[in-house]
């Protein structure tokens, strides 16, 4: 454990390893059937140090990734080849495309403590990043597989990566907006 947001309590401290397999820290979630749920909210607190792949990671995934999952991640937008890396959110789309909400990863936010939030309602999500609205989007809860986790994403069904290195805490599931 180490200390958590604010310096209160601990927080998880994970180690990202190499670029894909479940080497690297991790923790597994319970399934939630987000499907079945007409509002909710998803947050949590991240202190990323870094990434031990340019492909990015998932702070938080429900799915297959590359398919259509629930999430934030940091990962590079494709087809676009500059290696950006960009906050994505989503509640159904794949990581691989525009459509979801995201915004380029600000280098100034590693190592210090970040508030990510999704709440749903009704059809549409808002992302949220230190409790300010980066955006919003009308898009069905789409979650392809029973997986889900901290630090980890999914693809293919199978796939995964562990490549997140840092800190989260207070992670939040509620079943309102």
């Amino acid at each position: 454990p180490a200390p958590g947001v604010h310096g209160l309590g601990t927080s998880m401290y994970f180690k990202g390893v190499a670029g894909n397999g479940t080497a690297g820290s991790h923790v597994s979630l319970p399934y939630f059937n987000f499907n079945s749920y007409n509002n909710f909210t998803i947050s949590l607190w991240v202190k990323e140090q870094n990434l031990s792949n340019s492909g990015g990671e998932a702070y938080i995934a429900y799915g297959d990734c590359n398919q259509s999952f629930l999430g934030i991640l940091n990962h590079i937008l494709e087809p676009q080849t500059d290696n950006v890396i960009y906050t994505q959110y989503t509640v159904g789309s794949n990581f691989w495309t525009t459509s979801n909400v995201h915004q380029q990863f600000n280098l100034n936010d590693r190592n210090r403590w970040v508030f990510y939030a999704i709440v749903y309602s009704n059809g549409t999500f808002y992302a949220y990043k230190d409790s300010v609205l980066i955006g919003s989007m009308q898009q069905a809860v789409n979650i392809v597989g029973t997986y889900g986790g901290l630090a980890e994403h999914w693809w293919d069904g199978s796939s995964t990566s562990t490549r997140f290195t840092g800190y989260i805490d207070e992670v939040r599931i509620y079943n309102r907006a």
